[in-house]
């Protein structure tokens, strides 16, 4: 599966006999959906998505815990997430306040 902003594709490899085709997953669909993806798109503008005006916040994470990043986090995104849904605790797997900050800034494990 994949998409965007205007158009859902999706692609299965399978038999419909329940037999073992040799198939696995994405290895085998990717090519095919990528194919039409790119015959289905030519010669469109590439787009972004839209946000919503409203009901989105925008919070800082980190990718490995998925919660809030804190100083020693040596990864970190922007992520949305409708209001009220939005992580609320730090991200226990990396050291917190200044020494978390030297260990990401000088790479010390």
């Amino acid at each position: 599966m994949g998409y965007t902003p205007r158009l859902l594709a999706g692609v299965w490899a399978g038999d419909d006999s329940d037999r073992a085709i040799g198939a696995l997953g994405a290895g085998d669909a990717l090519p095919i959906w990528a194919a039409f993806m790119k015959a289905a798109l030519a010669g469109r503008p590439a787009e972004d998505f839209a946000r919503p005006a409203e009901g989105l916040v925008s919070v800082t994470i980190d990718p490995a815990s998925g919660l809030l990043a804190v100083a020693g986090c040596p990864q970190r995104r922007k992520e949305l997430f409708l209001a009220g849904t939005e992580p609320v605790k730090k991200c226990p797997l990396h050291s917190r306040g200044l020494k978390g900050w030297f260990k990401r800034l000088f790479g010390i494990k």
